[in-house]
């Protein structure tokens, strides 16, 4: 999936800052795959290849956002992208 670097700036509003363990493993290597701690360093898009359970850790958090009227337009781009990937994958 590219992202864009506004893209990846964007997970910070999506992913969660507390959690159980499990969650926050996940949360650890999605931002370690999207660079997000060295994103002021990056230079344009990035590919990066989610695993189905963090794609699908990801979707959880953007409809639980959702169902709390949460999510915010500048996420928008980041949220239809993620939610179009690997809708036919077993998750």
């Amino acid at each position: 999936m590219i992202l864009t670097k506004e893209e990846i700036v964007q997970f910070q509003y999506i992913l969660p800052v507390q959690g159980s363990l499990e969650s926050l493993e996940l949360v650890e290597s999605i931002l370690e795959k999207t660079g997000m701690n060295t994103i002021q360093d990056s230079d344009g898009d990035k590919d990066v290849d989610f695993t189905d359970k963090e794609l699908t850790f990801i979707k959880d958090m953007i409809f639980y956002l959702d169902s709390q009227k949460k999510l915010n337009f500048q996420s928008l781009s980041l949220i239809k992208k993620i939610l179009n990937k690997g809708d036919n994958s077993n998750g």
